[in-house]
């Protein structure tokens, strides 16, 4: 994994997967992610980036599109989304800072 601290990125296509970012700045770039590695991004900024998912990411989104159209499957996706808005719960025992 290569680690990235305090850099600067500007009209970039940067690949999120594989890597950990630190305190970066990107700047009219391009962004990727697809989930075929972890990533790490903390503390930093994204100014007019693109976002775009491909592989198994893209997949991933494309599946849920087709299930929230499904009869019923409507509350389900729903319900994922506000999982993602509530963000990492700690485990039982822990806490996070």
């Amino acid at each position: 994994m290569a680690s990235f601290d305090g850099e600067t990125f500007s009209g970039q296509r940067i690949v999120l997967d594989g890597n950990a970012y630190r305190n970066c700045r990107f700047e009219q770039c391009e962004i990727i992610i697809t989930a075929t590695a972890s990533k790490t991004v903390v503390d930093c900024n994204f100014v007019n980036c693109r976002w775009d998912f491909d592989g198994p990411a893209r997949t991933t989104i494309q599946d849920l599109i087709k299930l929230y159209q499904m009869p019923g499957m409507a509350p389900v996706i729903e319900n994922l989304f506000n999982i993602i808005r509530k963000g990492p719960q700690a485990p039982e025992g822990e806490t996070r800072q």
